[in-house]
């Protein structure tokens, strides 16, 4: 054991995650979880209690917080769609696009907001009742949680931040800092700094940057990817974990023509379907799917497509090369298929880069999309349509390019070998372990508000 610290490297510690209470977001931490648990250390996961069973389901201790909570529907009702629009260039960095994005504005609903991040009262309240009497070692906090810094920083404990995408938070602050200390002091406001500051000054804590930033950041998406930011970041292998699941017993067969995914993802899914609850109109989206269908069937290849009864019940009969399927686990469909082509979630877009499947991507304007298209597009892994033009000619033209062109899969397969060289979760651990077991030499002589 080092001098001065409570925990040896390689020591059990015990280890909280906090993650959003969204399948894609908690699925992003289960295989860290799962090389804490392998190497000794106690995982536990504080969740709402109505997604208690996904963590569960996926092997690992749940701990009910807060109250009840459909993310989703709070999100669409409260238009609380995160990182529209944001542009990735310096001069669309706009300083006050990070209190927009992740703060308290005045045009929002305050009580959604603290919900979202799970700082309103009653999931914080609940989250530190149990961290005092559990004392974890270490809080992996989701990077939009912003209860996971806080509970830590109360407690004394480390904690570092988990990336879902790119680090548009980090980047957005970053600008917003570089922004306040070009004003005079008299001038310089900081709205999510005064938010957080209250929330910890409940438990005698003060705000510091590492609040929103953590004291290292672990990040699952390739490093040629990362936006500029001066931050400790912990690079680590994307794991692709679809949550339980039973292999169908067609997929265990080898496809005899070239075989295409076609998915939206669960996540979008549901927010489609819930955005229309509100009013949104879904015809839009409906035809885009159509057209991808059709178009991807007028070649001669095998379309599956992650669909419900429900989108396609009113596209009339599909072409007898297309195949519908409510779910199907997407790691073990990916390792038949040629081309996927998708809406762009990172989960989608990293489980196929990892299988080194070709992509076409029609991106949203949610948070990172666009651009993480067009950084896979720029390495010739894949091709970008635009969602708002394309057609049916559009889909069979792209789609023929990246089954055609030998180079599209060429680089697919070099990006995959990166990634299997990169650090997977079983190999950050030491690291974190190593964070862990410096706690106390760090808080020596510290007058930063750690207890």
């Amino acid at each position: 054991m080092l001098p001065g610290c409570s925990i040896a490297i390689g020591e059990f510690m015990r280890v909280l995650f906090t993650p959003l209470p969204a399948s894609s977001h908690f699925f992003n931490l289960v295989p860290l979880a799962w090389a804490l648990r392998a190497a000794g250390h106690e995982v536990r996961v504080a969740i709402c209690p109505n997604m208690v069973s996904m963590v569960t389901g996926a092997g690992l201790t749940a701990v009910p917080v807060g109250d009840e909570l459909d993310l989703i529907s709070l999100a669409a009702k409260n238009e609380l769609v995160l990182g529209s629009g944001v542009s990735f260039d310096e001069k669309g960095r706009h300083p006050e696009l990070f209190d927009e994005l992740l703060s308290i504005n005045s045009g929002r609903d305050t009580d959604a907001v603290e919900q979202l991040h799970l700082v309103d009262d009653r999931s914080l309240d609940d989250l530190m009742g149990f961290a005092e009497k559990w004392q974890p070692d270490l809080v992996v906090w989701d990077a939009m949680v912003c209860s996971g810094p806080v509970v830590a920083r109360a407690l004394g404990a480390r904690h570092v931040r988990m990336l879902v995408a790119l680090d548009v938070s980090g980047w957005l602050r970053s600008g917003f800092l570089e922004y306040q200390e070009s004003k005079p002091p008299e001038q310089r406001v900081d709205p999510l700094g005064t938010w957080l500051g209250a929330k910890l000054a409940k438990f005698g804590a003060t705000f510091d940057e590492e609040i929103v930033t953590g004291q290292a950041t672990i990040d699952p998406i390739p490093s040629w990817m990362r936006l500029p930011v001066d931050l400790d970041y912990i690079s680590m292998r994307f794991v692709p974990y679809n949550g339980p699941a039973v292999l169908p017993e067609w997929l265990r067969e080898r496809p005899t023509k070239p075989r295409v995914c076609i998915t939206r993802g669960l996540t979008k899914r549901r927010l489609s379907r819930v955005t229309e609850q509100y009013g949104e109109q879904s015809d839009q989206e409906q035809a885009m799917v159509e057209r991808l269908l059709r178009g991807a069937a007028r070649l001669d290849v095998e379309v599956i497509a992650t669909l419900s009864d429900d989108e396609v019940r009113e596209m009339g009969e599909l072409p007898s090369n297309v195949r519908v399927h409510e779910y199907v686990p997407l790691n073990e469909l990916l390792e038949s298929c040629s081309v996927i082509i998708h809406h762009g979630s990172t989960t989608t877009q990293e489980t196929a880069t990892v299988n080194g499947v070709p992509q076409l991507i029609l991106p949203g304007t949610f948070w990172d999309e666009s651009r993480r298209a067009e950084l896979l597009a720029d390495r010739g892994a894949g091709l970008v349509l635009d969602p708002a033009t394309f057609t049916e000619d559009d889909v069979r033209g792209q789609l023929a390019r990246l089954l055609d062109e030998p180079s599209f899969a060429a680089n697919a397969a070099l990006i995959r070998r990166e990634i299997e060289e990169s650090p997977s979760p079983h190999d950050i651990v030491p690291r974190l372990e190593k964070l862990v077991a410096e706690r106390e030499n760090r808080r020596t002589g510290q007058s930063d508000g750690h207890p």
